[in-house]
């Protein structure tokens, strides 16, 4: 599950929780962690795979992050195999997230039946009377769930979180004019700012106005990537 993966979003450079990809399990303090048996192993592979190039820094990571820290027992590598932790991740992905599991229930994972309504050629009908395909068991998670996990993460320190007008100056001495790109410099970001400092009661509120913005998309209309920009 991804909350956001197009190739243009910013990323966290640096985390200061590197459990957060592994779900809640993780940041509830459990000794399991995601797939790995202990947390011992999951740092250790998350240092592997979070330093693409081996260096004194990554080197350093290893002893200060890993080994000098105080969850991190040596008798938990015993009988370690990074082929067997490896296939516990393919495996992880390929089933995606338990229900069952309390990490995936604090990140908001349920499991139930939908009813997807289908057409009928040459036949006009209410979506009511229409008939349906049922999925049983499938498992979901509410978008509010999916928005609280967002902002639970480093890479939120990352995201433009303000809406605002993007101009472009022809240094001419032309008009300005204005320039139409990102979902947070449209006017329906704008509006929404603005309704929510119309509601009642909010001039009573010193917190700054942050509109969450959700653009739905299937992986079926991505077409090609160009560099850092997709289609």
């Amino acid at each position: 599950d991804f909350a956001c993966d197009a190739p243009t979003f910013n990323v966290a450079t640096d985390s200061s929780d590197p459990t957060v990809g592994f779900g809640s399990d993780a940041r509830l303090g459990s000794d399991k962690v995601g797939p790995f048996g202990n947390w011992s192993v999951f740092a250790l592979i998350h240092w592997w795979y979070s330093s693409a190039v081996k260096s004194f820094a990554s080197l350093n990571e290893l002893v200060h992050g890993v080994m000098l820290n105080p969850k991190f027992q040596l008798a938990h590598l015993v009988g370690f195999s990074a082929e067997a932790e490896a296939k516990k991740m393919d495996a992880a992905s390929n089933s995606g997230p338990s229900v069952d599991d309390p990490g995936a229930a604090a990140d908001g994972w349920r499991s139930g039946d939908i009813r997807l309504r289908l057409p009928k050629a040459g036949s006009k009908k209410a979506e009511a009377d229409a008939p349906y395909f049922e999925i049983e068991n499938i498992q979901y998670r509410d978008i509010l769930e999916v928005t609280k996990s967002a902002f639970q993460d480093p890479g939120v320190a990352q995201f433009n979180m303000k809406g605002h007008l993007r101009m472009f100056d022809h240094g001419d001495g032309r008009p300005h004019e204005r320039v139409h790109g990102e979902a947070y410099t449209s006017d329906r970001v704008l509006e929404f700012e603005e309704e929510i400092r119309n509601r009642p009661g909010a001039s009573d509120c010193k917190l700054e106005t942050v509109v969450a913005i959700w653009m739905l998309y299937s992986d079926s209309t991505h077409l090609a990537n160009f560099g850092t920009a997709a289609i």
